[in-house]
C-alpha cells in the first residue's frame, strides 16, 4: 500500500525527500526520532534525525519483504525504549540507477519513541504512530503542500496535492465486497469537501467475532483527515475485541494519547464494537458519538439507541468508558450514522433529525440492508434538496441473518 501512495506522490526527485522528512518529524513533537529512506542496495537516501547504527541487515529487510512480513524492533537506548520500523518505498527519482534490485526500490525506516504506560501498550501506541502506513503518507503529502504552497501560481497544482490524500484516504477504508459471515452491510460515505474527518470500518476478528466501527473527528479538511488516518489505524489492533477490559483500557488510551498529542480543538467521537457469535451478543463503546439504532425484528420492530460508553475522545484526560451490551437476533437491523446525515437541514434550517431515520428503517426493517441505506439517503436528499452535504455524511446499515455460515457483503456508493 505504501508503494501505490507513494507512486501517487506530487515528490518528484530524492531532493524534495530531505525537507519532507524534517517536517513529519519535527510534527511529531519529539515521538519520531529519526526517519531515514534506504535504496534496494542498502545506502541511505535521504534521513531526517541521527539513525543508530542498522537495526536490520539489508538481507533481512528483503527476505520479510519477500515474504510480506512486518519489520520491526524495540531498542533500548539512553532516551527511553523506541520503536524502529521499516515499510516498503518506491523512490521518486524516475532516473535512479539500475541493477540487481533497482535504486527506485527501497525502504523507509522510522523510529518512534514509546512512552507513557509502559511497554506492555506499545502496540497500541505503535498503531497510533506507524503502523498505518496510509496514515504516514497522509503527513508526507500534507507536508508537501505546505513547503511548496508559495511556489503556487493556480489552484490547480494545490488540488492536485489535496487529491492525493483523499486517494490515500479513500484506501484506508473498506473494500467495496468482503466477506463477513452472518452479516449484510451496506454502507455510504459522502465528504463535505475533498477529504473528510468520517470513518468507518466493518472487518472480520479472531475468534470468529466481527467488528463494526464508526468514527467522526472534529472539523473538517486536511486537519481532520491526518487525525482520521490516526483514528483509523488504530481499530484495527485485534486486541480491544478479546474481552470487556480490553476494550475499555483501550479506549482509555485512545482517549489519553488525543488529548496529549491533537490540538485542543480536534476531538474525536467513536463508536466501536465486536460481536460474540458464541454469546450472540454485541459488545461495544460509544465514544460521544451519535448512538447507533437497533431494531429488533422479534420485538414489534422496538428501537433500541446504542449509548453506554462516555465521552468524545481527545477532550477529558482521564475520561472513563463502560461497555455496553446487547443481544442480536435473526433479522435485526443496526444502523450507524455520522451527525452528517441526522443535522442535514432545508432551506428553513430545519434538520432531517434521528425520528425521520427511525421511521424510515422501522418502515423498511424487512428489506435488505443496501435497500434500507438507499431509503435513508433518498429521503435525506429530498429533504435538503441537494445531493452534496454540508457536513461529512457517514452511513452504514448492518443487517444479522443469525446463519453460522452466510457470505456477507459490503456495498459502498463513491462519494
Amino acid at each position: 500500500m505504501m508503494d501505490q501512495q507513494v507512486r501517487r506522490s506530487a515528490v518528484q526527485h530524492d531532493s524534495q525527500l530531505p525537507a519532507i522528512l524534517e517536517q513529519a518529524v519535527e510534527r511529531s513533537n519529539g515521538r519520531i526520532a529519526w526517519i531515514q529512506i534506504r535504496d534496494g542496495h542498502g545506502d541511505s537516501v535521504s534521513q531526517a534525525g541521527t539513525p543508530a547504527q542498522p537495526v536490520f541487515s539489508i538481507e533481512y529487510i528483503r527476505s520479510r519483504i519477500q515474504n510480506r512480513q512486518p519489520i520491526f524492533k524495540t531498542v533500548h537506548t539512553a532516551r527511553g525504549i523506541m520503536l524502529v520500523e521499516v515499510f516498503p518505498f518506491r523512490l521518486p527519482d524516475a532516473t535512479a540507477s539500475a541493477g540487481p534490485i533497482p535504486r527506485r526500490f527501497g525502504t523507509v525506516q522510522i523510529a518512534a519513541f514509546l512512552e507513557g504506560a509502559g511497554v506492555a501498550l506499545w502496540p497500541l501506541k505503535r498503531n497510533l504512530m506507524i503502523d498505518s502506513s496510509a496514515a504516514l503518507m497522509l503527513l508526507i503529502s500534507l507536508a508537501a503542500i505546505a513547503l511548496r504552497l508559495r511556489s503556487y501560481v493556480a489552484g490547480r497544482r494545490l488540488e492536485q496535492e489535496v487529491e492525493i490524500a483523499r486517494s490515500v484516504q479513500r484506501d484506508l477504508l473498506p473494500s467495496s465486497k468482503r466477506e463477513l459471515d452472518g452479516f449484510e452491510v451496506a454502507a455510504d460515505y459522502l465528504p463535505a469537501s475533498r477529504v473528510s474527518g468520517d470513518f468507518y470500518d466493518a472487518f472480520p476478528v479472531r475468534n470468529e467475532r466481527a467488528a463494526f466501527v464508526l468514527g467522526d473527528v472534529s472539523g473538517k479538511g486536511l486537519p481532520a483527515a491526518l487525525l482520521m488516518g490516526v483514528m483509523h489505524g488504530t481499530v484495527r489492533l485485534s486486541s480491544w475485541t478479546d474481552s470487556q477490559l480490553q476494550n475499555q483500557e483501550a479506549t482509555r488510551q485512545i482517549n489519553r494519547l488525543l488529548f496529549q498529542r491533537a490540538a485542543t480543538e480536534r476531538y474525536a467521537t467513536m463508536f466501536w464494537s465486536y460481536f460474540d457469535p458464541r454469546s450472540q451478543h454485541l459488545k461495544y463503546i460509544n465514544a460521544g458519538h451519535c448512538p447507533p439504532l437497533l431494531v429488533k425484528a422479534a420485538r414489534r420492530k422496538t428501537i433500541l439507541r446504542l449509548s453506554i460508553g462516555g465521552p468524545v475522545l481527545g477532550l477529558l484526560a482521564d475520561a472513563e468508558y463502560q461497555q455496553g451490551s446487547v443481544r442480536l437476533e435473526p433479522n435485526d437491523v443496526l444502523v450507524l450514522y455520522s451527525d452528517g446525515i441526522v443535522e442535514a437541514a432545508n432551506s428553513t434550517g430545519e434538520e432531517f433529525g434521528e425520528d425521520r431515520v427511525l421511521a424510515i428503517v422501522r418502515e423498511h426493517s424487512e428489506d435488505t440492508a443496501e435497500e434500507i441505506r438507499n431509503h435513508i439517503l433518498a429521503a435525506a436528499d429530498a429533504f435538503t434538496g441537494q445531493s452534496e452535504p454540508e457536513d461529512d455524511r457517514t452511513l452504514v446499515v448492518i443487517v444479522y441473518s443469525g446463519a453460522a455460515q452466510i457470505t456477507r457483503k459490503i456495498t459502498a456508493s463513491a462519494a
